[in-house]
């Protein structure tokens, strides 16, 4: 694929690298034992919870804009307010009625306007685009523009450096930018890795434009995986996927729900939308090296842990995370737990998974998710643990430390660092 193919050079992702390099993470390629033979892109590590902040800080740092319009399902919302609280742009984000109302609330939190209209994910488009001709704003979308796609290719070129004997990388597909994104990459770094983009049975609006010859708009979709909605195939982004991708695929929710229970039993506390990659590596079982985008992590629980723990700074802290805990802890009677005592811990933790979970016969050993643990749970959980002690405690922690025990354990521990260091 060469620049003649498409709107975009390929060495737009590598300018794009080097324009956004103190703004965003180098996420890493995670090995799991529970994922023999996969390679994880990490980017629900990434500062806003999602890869989405590459994409908005291409944008915006190009544009030089003082106002901004988005249109969102969440994720690049909360992106583009991340960004624009710390450059001091105005930030407008259009939300379709459908969106998640804990993706509506962090971008609010960040400082950004919302606007809901009716509709789906191409109404809500085409209200940003009119908003933003109305206002004089600049209009970001949360896909279809050349800055927003060279910004996603850097999630590619990260992979295909760290990796370069990757044999396929599954991405998911939701407006479509980061797996044009990671074309791109791949056209500038000479590399043959096959790319196979993953989309819910419910939308494939690129698999059926590309069948009829001709940009397809689908119906509005109810797919749990919220962040892959769309409806449209982007103008910028189809000549990309129709010259480089090597396949389009779709899974259903029941694949997708089963990918993220893997993922946060692998200790990746993934979105539904973040596993659609993983669903569809699982359901195509290719030989030698595959990878897989893990794009975020803006579950509700996690979204509402990063608000409590929100320090002012626009950027969500990455899970696994150290609490920072200088104050006395007391148990739910009131006596002194400093320092906290490991045993007496393991039973409260585990006072708390039977009650929430609503079992009587779990135990310090019992496993959070054999337990039917999900992420509204742990996150219960993880609230009480932090009214408890007085600390900052990610949710992530419950699923890498799934038992109670285990659990107690690394949270007395990094209390223990905390204290010993402040």
């Amino acid at each position: 694929m060469t620049a003649a193919d498409t709107r975009i050079a390929p060495a737009a992702v590598q300018a794009a690298a080097e324009r956004i390099a103190s703004h965003v993470r180098h996420t890493p390629l995670l090995r799991r034992d529970l994922l023999p033979g996969l390679l994880v892109k990490a980017e629900h590590l990434q500062h806003s919870g999602s890869f989405k902040l590459r994409g908005a800080a291409n944008a915006l740092l190009a544009l030089g804009a003082d106002a901004v319009v988005a249109g969102s399902s969440g994720n690049h919302g909360i992106a583009v307010a991340t960004l624009g609280r710390g450059l001091g742009v105005r930030v407008t984000v259009v939300m379709a009625a459908g969106a998640a109302e804990t993706k509506e609330a962090a971008v609010r939190a960040l400082g950004g306007r919302v606007v809901r209209v009716p509709g789906g994910v191409a109404a809500r488009d085409r209200y940003a685009k009119e908003l933003a001709a109305r206002t004089g704003a600049a209009l970001v979308p949360s896909s279809d523009h050349d800055l927003v796609v060279a910004g996603q290719g850097t999630v590619g070129l990260e992979m295909l450096r760290d990796a370069p004997d990757l044999d396929a990388i599954f991405v998911p597909v939701g407006g479509g930018g980061l797996l044009a994104g990671v074309c791109l990459a791949a056209a500038h770094l000479g590399s043959a890795v096959r790319i196979i983009g993953v989309e819910p049975d419910g939308a494939r609006r690129y698999a059926r434009s590309l069948s009829a010859g001709r940009p397809v708009e689908v119906p509005p979709s109810d797919s749990v995986a919220d962040g892959l909605r769309g409806q449209r195939p982007g103008e910028v982004i189809l000549p990309i996927v129709r010259h480089r991708v090597d396949e389009l695929i779709g899974v259903g929710d029941p694949a997708v729900l089963r990918a993220m229970t893997l993922l946060h039993r692998a200790g990746i506390p993934a979105e539904p939308s973040g596993a659609a990659a993983l669903a569809g590596a699982l359901r195509l079982n290719l030989p030698g090296r595959s990878a897989v985008v893990v794009s975020g992590g803006n579950s509700a629980a996690a979204l509402a842990a990063a608000g409590a723990a929100h320090t002012g700074t626009g950027r969500r802290p990455a899970a696994p995370h150290r609490p920072a805990c200088p104050h006395p802890h007391h148990s739910e009677e009131g006596r002194a737990m400093n320092p906290i005592d490991t045993a007496e811990l393991t039973g409260l933790i585990t006072g708390y998974y039977r009650e929430t979970l609503g079992d009587d016969t779990l135990d310090a050993t019992s496993d959070f998710f054999e337990a039917g643990g999900d992420s509204l749970a742990a996150f219960q959980i993880v609230h009480r643990l932090q009214e408890l002690l007085d600390a900052e405690i990610a949710v992530a922690l419950v699923f890498t430390y799934p038992s109670p025990a285990e659990l107690a354990q690394v949270v007395v521990d990094d209390l223990s660092l905390a204290s010993a260091s402040a």
